[in-house]
């Protein structure tokens, strides 16, 4: 489907030229948006995984799901190294239950590096006797 997508909007062009008044307009048009939103989800994969971050950060808005959003925003601030703002979305996605336990890892890790940074900083402040 995401390979089609020009000819699925040429067609819905086309159908909706010719039925303007069908009740099939609403299910198109919802399609559209679930098309845009799978589209942009595959370019976020891709731009993750490629180290591209700026794109990444412009797919994200066209995400329809609201936890898909989260979901993806995080491994964006994620791979730009921002963890304070990745936690803020992992800590929206412990109500997803498609994304729980992703965001329960993620903000374990968070939260052990925190713990692990905080003990090197006070082994290396330590006066040497």
């Amino acid at each position: 489907m995401l390979g089609n997508q020009a000819a699925f909007i040429t067609e819905k062009q086309n159908f909706m030229r010719e039925y303007p008044n069908s009740s099939f307009v609403e299910t198109l048009s919802s399609l559209d948006k679930n098309l845009k939103s799978d589209l942009a989800k595959k370019k976020l994969e891709e731009s993750i995984q490629n180290k591209k971050v700026k794109n990444a950060q412009a797919y994200v808005s066209q995400v329809q799901s609201p936890e898909d959003k989260a979901y993806y925003q995080a491994k964006v601030y994620d791979s730009q190294k921002k963890s304070d703002l990745a936690r803020k979305e992992y800590e929206k996605l412990l109500q997803s239950a498609k994304y729980k336990d992703y965001a329960n890892l993620q903000l374990g890790n968070y939260w052990y590096a925190k713990k692990i940074g905080k003990k090197r900083n006070s082994i290396i402040r330590q006066p040497i006797l």
